[in-house]
């Protein structure tokens, strides 16, 4: 008879691998064990002793399988990170583009209220990561104007507003909706966003952002998914 962490061997009934047993029970007096096949094996007039010994090894063995599956998928999701081959550094060139496309000025925006700190600061700690050593190249904000790119500008420089007295234009400025995205974005993780066209569910690309890392599996820096998340 031996009955451990891995192993049920009770002569002349069973021997077998905790992992080919699927389920125990009690029928009246009698144990039955559950294969994974579906073979039923009972087992009369255990002691109370060996039967408790019995449950607690399988549960022992539940218990140790639910954490190494929960290991290996903790393992899949950073190694699913790691191929979205980061981290990598744009160039000020691209980093400009990309605000410019994504966070362009816009005086239409002069008097927007102020970003969430939390989400000015996320955003910032983005930029300066990816363009840690050319923040002083890094464009600069447009005077008394409060749009989200001069916001940006503003924090990464590390300036302040200078709040003037709102003044009454003269002509009324018609502000344009902005077009809706075709982008439809959901965090999966912490600083993990799945991307995916409205027109193409089926296709996600896996969106990274973090401090000092931020990329896309498709591959391309600055690309449109990366900008959806950076939107959203």
């Amino acid at each position: 008879m031996l009955i451990n962490r891995e192993v049920l061997s009770l002569p002349p009934y069973i021997s077998t691998s905790w992992g080919h047993i699927k389920a125990l029970y009690m029928l009246e007096e009698t144990l039955v064990v559950c294969l994974t096949d579906g073979i039923l094996i009972k087992i009369p007039n255990l002691p109370t002793s060996i039967l408790e010994k019995i449950f607690e090894m399988h549960s022992v063995y539940l218990t140790e399988q639910t954490q190494q599956i929960t290991n290996r998928q903790r393992k899949g999701e950073l190694e699913g990170l790691s191929r979205l081959e980061i981290p990598f550094r744009i160039g000020l060139g691209s980093i400009e583009n990309m605000m410019m496309t994504a966070l362009q000025h816009n005086q239409a925006q002069a008097d927007m209220p102020d970003m969430p700190p939390e989400i000015l600061s996320k955003i910032t700690s983005i930029a300066r990561a990816i363009t840690p050593d050319d923040v002083a190249q890094f464009p600069k904000p447009e005077p008394h104007c409060n749009c989200m790119f001069c916001q940006l500008a503003r924090a990464m420089h590390g300036m302040t507003v200078d709040k003037q007295p709102e003044k009454i234009p003269e002509k009324p400025v018609e502000k344009e909706e902005p077009p809706a995205s075709p982008w439809v974005v959901h965090q999966h993780q912490e600083n993990c966003y799945h991307v995916h066209h409205k027109e193409s569910p089926n296709e996600i690309y896996n969106v990274f952002l973090g401090e000092g890392q931020v990329g896309c599996n498709c591959g391309k820096h600055g690309c449109d998914h990366i900008l959806a998340v950076l939107r959203s």
